[in-house]
């Protein structure tokens, strides 16, 4: 998923927050289309930087420096066209892409009232999704203003030919060669961490694999408790399991609270005797909703283990006696 939780960011003076519709939700989306000309995975997918374009390598204070932001002195017609070509796909302005994307037209609109009157920007869509039945894109942007054209390439979507943009912006940034070498995991190492069987009498779901900055696999084990009794309206009950680890290795804020036990009936837990987390039971007036356990491992992965129907956190226990975190990097 694309993120699942995640800001599209430019610098310059400027920060544009366009929070696109299906980075609202923290659930995986489905793929529904991309541009032309788009081969390999479309995660991975290769944006060239403009020739002659310049490396960003200035740090605004109380923000968190990201590799890689360009300039150019070039025109924005001029950048357009480069982009049209090499990505194959047209330039969008921000009306164009309300019209091709009306459910994200309240974002797009508080973006077109944040930006100051000079300033225009240009959408490339890389690939498309639908989320709870809404369509929604990943998007490429080019911005101009006064001081030049500006535009983002995340180091995962640079060419071959580009990454050592990356050297750079971290020798100047001055981290190390160890910081700059750390990426995202690929999620089936992750998935190496999952329950190597179903907790007894539960059926295993399809294990899901999220590549991106982000990475996530999940899993989920469902168990029938009652069967229809074969009068209408009446239904299988299900009680499950739902497993979820995430690489938050750029989203290290976000893993942090998520450990936090700050609602009511959470409490602070040490999971395996050496990982921080939290963990809750849920109850109403018609008995068990469901229970939570999360927690990190290594300072770095999101473990989330979530219930519906089921209360025994013994269980729960189980199911984390049965992970394996050892092939996880500390």
């Amino acid at each position: 998923m694309i993120t699942i939780n995640k800001k599209i960011m430019m610098r310059q003076g400027i920060t544009l927050l366009i929070t696109a519709l299906l980075l609202q939700f923290n659930f995986a989306v489905t793929i529904i289309g991309q541009s032309a000309g788009n081969t390999g995975s479309p995660e991975n997918r290769p944006i060239p930087v403009f020739p002659g374009a310049s490396l960003v390598t200035s740090r605004i204070i109380g923000e968190e420096a990201s590799c890689c932001d360009f300039n150019t002195k070039e025109s924005l017609e001029k950048v357009i066209g480069f982009y049209e070509t090499a990505l194959k796909t047209k330039a969008l302005d921000a009306a164009a892409l309300a019209v091709k994307y009306p459910d994200m037209k309240a974002q797009i609109d508080m973006m077109i009232s944040q930006m100051p009157p000079q300033m225009k920007i240009r959408f490339f869509v890389l690939q498309e999704y639908m989320i709870q039945g809404k369509r929604g894109a990943e998007l490429f942007e080019v911005v101009s203003d006064v001081s030049g054209v500006h535009f983002n390439i995340s180091e995962t979507k640079l060419l071959a030919n580009d990454t050592h943009y990356e050297a750079e912006w971290s020798e100047a940034m001055g981290q190390t060669k160890e910081e700059s070498d750390q990426k995202p995991l690929d999620p089936v190492i992750i998935g190496n961490s999952l329950p190597a069987t179903a907790p007894a009498g539960f059926e295993k779901g399809e294990v899901n694999f999220e590549k991106g900055e982000q990475p996530m696999v999940s899993v989920s084990y469902s168990k029938l408790v009652k069967k229809a009794n074969g009068s209408e309206g009446s239904d299988n009950k299900y009680v499950d399991i739902n497993i979820s680890i995430t690489d938050g290795l750029t989203s290290m804020e976000f893993v942090t609270d998520m450990i936090k036990a700050e609602r009511e009936g959470e409490k602070t837990v040490i999971v395996k005797g050496r990982y921080e987390g939290k963990e809750v039971i849920e109850k109403n007036d018609s008995g068990c909703v469901g229970a939570q356990k999360v927690f990190m491992v290594n300072n770095r992965f999101l473990v989330e283990i979530r219930t519906n129907g089921i209360c025994d956190m013994a269980l729960l226990n189980q199911v984390v006696d049965s992970m394996s975190f050892e092939k996880l990097p500390k």
